[in-house]
């Protein structure tokens, strides 16, 4: 999701952006609140991305020398929550401290499986936004969780649940990881953005301490 130019807390699809661009539209219409406006493509894109670069999936992320790479494995019926997240790591992105990837960032044409394995076995920190969904998702506990659990056994990566919604998740091989937690499940709190907040603020508190942790090696 990229911000639009001039109303930074308003998102759109990067993908979205790149094909109107592509079609030689220098703007389209946008609702905001109440108001319509019109939307620059290329400034909006320039934000983030460089002409020549442009890409056909979502929105690439800036990465910096020392920059934490992220993996985030969720199950598709949490896809709201994965792109509040998102949306909330926006700061670390820019600032080059953080890379995120999830299969939505994977390009049109390219195979799913290679991409994530890839993604999945050179991430630094593996994200787990953990819900019965993911719980029962095939996919999410016998490939992506088992893969992460055995990288954080070798000291690898580090694993990080964050509990979306609630369900009974401690006796799950990842109960025994210290999670980023906003003292509930994100689902109950009464505003979403109060308990993401928490989480980013934690999430850039692990990522400060291991980039602290590399320059004094």
């Amino acid at each position: 999701m990229v911000p639009i130019f001039g109303y930074p807390t308003s998102l759109v699809p990067y993908s979205k952006l790149v094909a109107l661009e592509k079609k030689g539209l220098p703007s389209y219409p946008e609702v905001i609140d109440t108001d319509v406006i019109d939307v620059d493509i290329k400034k909006t894109l320039d934000g983030v991305d460089v002409q020549d670069n442009r890409g056909t999936g979502e929105q690439p992320e800036r990465k910096a020398k020392d920059s934490v790479s992220i993996f985030c494995s969720y199950s598709h019926k949490d896809e709201s929550y994965r792109e509040e997240l998102d949306a909330h790591v926006t700061l670390l992105k820019e600032e080059g401290k953080i890379s995120l990837w999830h299969d939505r960032l994977i390009p049109l044409g390219n195979e799913w499986e290679p991409e994530i394995h890839d993604n999945l076995n050179s991430a630094h920190i593996i994200l787990l936004l953990i819900s019965v969904d993911f719980i029962r998702s095939g996919y999410c506990r016998d490939i992506e969780l088992k893969r992460a659990m055995e990288r954080h056994e070798a000291k690898e990566a580090q694993v990080i649940p964050i509990i979306l919604r609630p369900c009974d998740w401690e006796s799950a091989e990842f109960g025994k990881l210290q999670g980023i937690h906003a003292g509930q499940p994100i689902s109950t709190w009464d505003d979403r953005d109060s308990a993401w907040t928490v989480v980013a603020k934690q999430l850039r508190k692990t990522i400060e301490e291991k980039q602290g942790n590399k320059g004094k090696r």
